[in-house]
């Protein structure tokens, strides 16, 4: 029989390495974004005021795809993160678990995790985002417990539609006949393939330590920054949209409006973000942030265009002038109406 590869050292004995300042605790990835399904290993520390948000710090050595993993035990804890669904076709990943033993959790940035272009007037490769940094849209996972078994599922070997189907009804009912397993499939419309890993019983919740740069790369104010910054766009007026996105959001809650309302209908602050800050700490990080803008010599208003609809418009201290429509938004033109009627 062919030997498996077998993944490294550290994962299958415990083998403890000195590592110098904060302990920190090793956790095996899985990212399910993709149907490769890649792992790699990363130290994880949590957040003091959210302990289900982690901050990972990538190790290295890759150890390649799932299938790499399959025919071992791991004594340390693997992290799945999210999952895959092709918009142009029927690809897709999926977790399926039944037992309050696998715990989500939200991966809310690290160190390690950047991406390198090409820069053409230096004609050098640039790399970028891989010192530690808050995610502008931190990333949902599912924990698994130490001392799992990695399998692969037998599923079948024909492309049929009616037997993927059956096969994936097969996996579901897997998992609730087993508390102690978590699948993860894989597959497209005519076939599916799946990983189990399965906790011993009696396993508990993984437990890591705080994070030590919490209260200053991971403030609140920090997150909420990052957050703003991943929906306006490429760098060019970048700030300029991001001061109008805090005058927007300065205006909603000056109307009793909660930053996961006005993240419902304008893609303002990731809900995910708002989720974990809290929306009494967004509110005020907002309205300091927006009254320090004002005191730096920005002017923001609401007006009317000649069709009817709304916009915000931004004047910067050097006399740029940036504007974002309010099309479509009913909510913002109702709280604007609502407001130009009190001002009569």
């Amino acid at each position: 029989m062919e030997d498996k590869a077998q993944p490294p050292e550290a994962l299958c004995r415990g083998q403890k390495f000195p590592v110098e300042g904060k302990k920190m605790t090793t956790i095996v990835i899985v990212d399910a974004r993709s149907r490769e399904q890649k792992c790699f290993v990363a130290s994880a520390t949590k957040l003091p005021q959210n302990s289900s948000a982690l901050v990972l710090r990538k190790a290295g050595g890759n150890i390649g795809t799932v299938e790499k993993l399959h025919g071992q035990t791991l004594e340390h804890p693997i992290l799945v993160i999210e999952c895959y669904q092709a918009q142009s076709s029927a690809g897709y990943t999926s977790q399926l678990y039944c037992s309050d033993m696998f715990h989500e959790v939200i991966w809310v940035g690290g160190a390690g995790f950047g991406f390198s272009s090409y820069d053409e007037e230096t004609g050098k490769k640039i790399h970028r985002g891989y010192a530690l940094r808050p995610f502008g849209f931190p990333l949902s996972g599912t924990l698994i417990p130490a001392g799992a078994r990695v399998e692969c599922v037998e599923t079948h070997k024909n492309s049929n539609p009616d037997t993927a189907n059956a096969a994936c009804a097969a996996l579901d009912l897997m998992v609730r006949c087993n508390p102690n397993l978590f699948i993860l499939a894989e597959g497209q419309s005519d076939y599916t393939s799946a990983t189990s890993f399965e906790v011993p019983e009696g396993a508990v919740k993984p437990e890591f330590d705080n994070e030590h740069r919490a209260e200053d790369i991971f403030s609140p104010e920090n997150m909420l920054e990052a957050g703003i910054r991943r929906m306006v766009g490429s760098e060019s007026g970048r700030e300029g949209r991001i001061a109008l996105r805090y005058a927007f959001l300065n205006a909603f809650l000056s109307a009793d409006r909660s930053p996961s309302e006005a993240n419902n209908f304008m893609d303002t602050v990731p809900g995910i973000v708002c989720y974990l800050i809290g929306d009494k700490v967004i509110k005020h990080i907002v309205e300091t942030r927006y009254a320090d803008l004002v005191k730096a010599g920005w002017k923001f208003d609401f007006n009317k265009n000649n069709m009817g609809g709304y916009y915000i418009r931004g004047v910067s201290p050097e006399g740029e002038t940036l504007s974002n429509p309010l099309f479509g938004n009913k909510e913002v033109e109702e709280f604007l109406r609502h407001r130009d009627s009190e001002v009569k």
